[in-house]
């Protein structure tokens, strides 16, 4: 068409009053410009196809965000909260001297070698218990002893001083 165009105002400069001419020329100028405007129309509409396709990942994966980030939200904080919670119980067990309080965490990050600190402890401290335990007993049955076997001569020393006076 351009070409068209082109030859028939080539034409016009040397025939300037062919008014057939002219109309031939106005009649492709509307023909590009129908052309030009069904190319736009196309362009536009696959602008606007893209345009919702891309509306509808951006929909997609914002809603997929949000998902993760509400389940983030919802258990990152017990997450963290809930081993700390446990150990703190824990803690107050062994402070109240029961050793044989334990934690378990299952995990193998910094709780989980945390716990197996705690566990370590406790355990040591449940030995150092036990093994001081056995020494008062053991201290304590031998003070028993010499008590009871301090009874005759207590008796004989006091028979004594008593035939004395």
């Amino acid at each position: 068409m351009t070409d068209k165009l082109t030859e028939d105002y080539n034409q016009l400069n040397g025939a300037a009053s062919d008014t057939h001419l002219v109309s031939q020329i106005r009649t492709n100028i509307s023909n590009i410009m129908l052309l030009n405007m069904q190319a736009i129309q196309r362009k536009s509409n696959i602008a606007e196809k893209t345009a919702d396709t891309s509306i509808f990942w951006v929909a997609l994966i914002g809603s997929f965000c949000f998902l993760i980030a509400f389940i983030l939200l919802v258990n990152l904080p017990g997450n963290i909260a809930n081993p700390i919670k446990e150990l703190t119980e824990s803690i107050k067990q062994i402070a109240k001297q029961n050793y044989s309080q334990r934690v378990h965490f299952e995990k193998h990050n910094e709780f989980g070698e945390l716990a197996s600190s705690f566990n370590t402890m406790a355990e040591k401290l449940e030995e150092y218990k036990a093994g001081n335990l056995e020494k008062l007993m053991m201290e304590k049955k031998r003070i028993e002893t010499l008590i009871n076997n301090m009874n005759d001569p207590v008796m004989v020393l006091m028979k004594t001083v008593s035939l004395f006076s």
